[in-house]
């Protein structure tokens, strides 16, 4: 992927570097213009939420999107608290000689605005707050007509500014209020973000499925998508063919294609199978029992058998070290046809349990 990630061992001001667009500088000199900023490409701030009356492409929509919402954010939130903005702080250059705008620098300013806050007059904060709130409401309704707009947002870098702006808002929404020791009056919750392509197909890209995606989006804010976005998740064992973008189903067994694996260390590849005994299992659970199953060794034909003992809850008995093994049929462990498992199969596992240490005071080991 092209954009760096940084911040990771600082969730709370995850952040991205993205290539810098626009005149940063002449953009931050009148912080207090914020509003009247837009006037300098011939829009107006109330219907730059409106991506097909702007008249923007592609090369223009970027610098005005990150001079406006980014620099000029950052400028005028600093402003309200008193606070010089440089917006070199934010700016750096990449191994190879690019300009980057990074959201490096928001931590120290959040520390500059709480300490300035904490001098100014107390009756004042709850006016700066709304201010804030309402800036940041900006940016969000702004930031998601743009994602929502595919007139325009089709390749990069376009599509990282966008994502850049996510980050930002999500960001001050969550740090801000918790710095000014806001009451959750001002800000009583986080804005709902849409997905940029560009996370989604960086999402993709990691391994995750497409019907996954909506999932994703509803368990995690978009600071975690980023990371999540960073994480090797490719399975070359997994089939997602069939995915829609409703759900996933390469965890979906098809019996009639279901393969009952051998065991990867498996040479013979022969068909050994060792058949559970289901009469006793069953007379175990009506009992109200709970059957313990553990696999041994065969001693001269080399197939294991299986023992099984029963304990019940509530008895006075010794509760016995253990091992439960759940979604059994994954990786080829199951049978659609017989209670049966290749005798390889069976081994691997319980030597897996066997190397835990789950061994009771007695010393017998785990079933």
């Amino acid at each position: 992927m092209e954009q760096i990630f940084l911040g990771f061992q600082d969730p709370i001001f995850l952040h991205l570097d993205v290539p810098c667009l626009c005149l940063y500088a002449d953009l931050c000199k009148q912080p207090e213009a914020f509003l009247e900023l837009p006037e300098q490409y011939g829009l107006h701030w109330n219907t730059a939420h409106h991506p097909e009356l702007t008249g923007l492409d592609q090369d223009s929509a970027g610098p005005f999107l990150q001079g406006w919402l980014f620099f000029g954010l950052l400028a005028k939130i600093s402003a309200l608290f008193g606070v010089g903005f440089q917006p070199r702080d934010f700016v750096s250059s990449s191994p190879n000689g690019v300009t980057l705008v990074s959201g490096a620098g928001l931590r120290k300013y959040a520390w500059l605005w709480c300490a300035a806050n904490s001098t100014l007059h107390a009756d004042g904060t709850e006016q700066r707050m709304v201010r804030v709130r309402a800036y940041l409401d900006i940016l969000h309704k702004v930031t998601n007509a743009w994602i929502g707009y595919d007139g325009v947002i089709v390749k990069r870098p376009l599509e990282r500014i966008i994502l850049s702006l996510v980050l930002l808002g999500e960001v001050l929404t969550f740090a801000l209020p918790q710095l000014l020791r806001d009451n959750d009056i001002i800000f009583p919750g986080y804005y709902t973000w849409s997905l940029p392509v560009s996370l989604r197909r960086d999402l993709r890209q990691a391994g995750w499925c497409r019907g996954e995606l909506p999932s994703l989006q509803e368990r995690f804010a978009p600071p975690r998508l980023v990371y999540l976005s960073s994480v090797n998740r490719q399975r070359q064992d997994k089939d997602h063919s069939r995915c829609t973008d409703d759900a996933c189903v390469a965890n979906q067994l098809e019996e009639e294609r279901y393969v009952v694996r051998h065991a990867p260390n498996c040479e013979t590849k022969e068909a050994d199978f060792v058949h559970a005994p289901v009469e006793a299992m069953c007379y175990i659970l009506k009992a109200s029992g709970i059957p313990m199953v553990r696999v041994v060794a065969g001693s001269s034909s080399g197939i294991p058998t299986i023992e099984i003992t029963a304990f019940v809850l509530g008895h006075e008995q010794r509760m016995p070290a253990y091992v439960a093994i759940s979604h059994v049929w994954s990786d080829g462990m199951g049978n659609p046809t017989h209670n049966a498992l290749p005798a390889c199969h069976l081994l691997r596992i319980q030597r897996h349990v066997d190397g835990l240490n789950t061994c009771d005071p007695a010393g017998s080991g785990p079933g």
